[in-house]
């Protein structure tokens, strides 16, 4: 079935009918004025597809719904698929409305990405190829104005949380704007067997009406503040990010590798010889900075 949907349907823009087009447009807006008029006017509102084409596969569950593999695209169809959907939105953020209204795309391989989404997308995630393909995407950026985030997974809970805080200094100091891992969620059973992925845990146990949140989330919201103050000293100094990146490096070093499991594994980078005084002594160098 998919292989003759690959094989034998037309281009995405003729097999989508008007109806639905209009459809799609009057709802994006509809989202937009809503936020407009809840006063969310500095909330990013993302329209983020996110479905594979593999997932019709009985052995996959069956529940898919995307004839593409709209989340890390690998073939032209499934780029092309992306533009008509992006292109949509484009059309429905052509109101005045002052909502920030932005298509995501989450592309694992930006080297295939060639020319299809050229000024249509806002915010790119990225997975371990944003490091092999920086100058690519840093060009789109320059070009184009695209957002970049780096997605990953999260530290091991045997390694150092420290990694979360190499993790977003490093792509900060390369480009990015954040850092995704790409799952954060876990079962009851991650309290007695270690997840990499289980970052918020069911809090049932416990008495939580909600979930409990693991040490590594808290070590992500201090990665968080460490950029913060990085970019409230690089905007005092007009620091580009390789500057400020020479900046860290005095205190803490960023060349950490990715480490992938299989070939389609967001993959994780991995660090050796990190230490709490390290970042203490940075942040104090930074404090120092914004005081003179």
């Amino acid at each position: 079935m998919i292989f003759l949907h690959a094989q034998l349907a037309p281009p995405i823009e003729e097999a989508f009918d008007q109806d639905f087009k209009a459809a799609f447009i009057g709802v994006a807006r509809q989202f937009a004025q809503h936020f407009a008029d809840r006063g969310w006017t500095r909330t990013d509102l993302q329209c983020y597809l996110n479905n594979k084409h593999y997932y019709k596969d009985p052995r996959q569950g069956g529940r898919g719904t995307s004839w593409w593999c709209l989340d890390e695209p690998t073939c032209t169809d499934d780029f092309l698929a992306l533009r008509f959907f992006a292109q949509l939105l484009a059309q429905a953020k052509a109101t005045t409305s002052p909502a920030r209204l932005l298509f995501r795309a989450d592309v694992s391989r930006p080297q295939w990405q060639r020319d299809f989404l050229d000024g249509l997308t806002d915010l790119e995630c990225v997975s371990g190829a944003f490091w092999a393909y920086r100058r690519r995407c840093l060009d789109m950026q320059r070009r184009w104005g695209v957002r970049f985030w780096h997605y990953g997974t999260a530290n091991p809970v045997r390694e150092s949380n420290l990694s979360a805080l190499s993790w977003a200094l490093r792509a900060y100091c390369e480009g990015a704007d954040g850092i995704l891992p790409w799952n954060v969620i876990g079962g009851e059973e991650a309290l007695t067997q270690p997840t990499d992925t289980a970052l918020l845990i069911p809090g049932e146990r416990f008495g939580l009406d909600g979930p409990l949140v693991s040490l590594r989330v808290k070590a992500f919201r201090r990665a968080q503040q460490d950029v913060e103050l990085l970019a409230a000293v690089s905007r005092k100094r007009g620091w580009r990010r390789l500057q400020a990146a020479e900046a860290v490096k005095q205190f803490v070093g960023l060349s950490g590798r990715t480490v992938q499991a299989f070939a389609e594994d967001a993959g994780r980078l991995a660090w050796q010889n990190l230490r709490p005084e390290e970042f203490q002594r940075l942040r104090l160098a930074l404090y120092n900075a914004l005081d003179e």
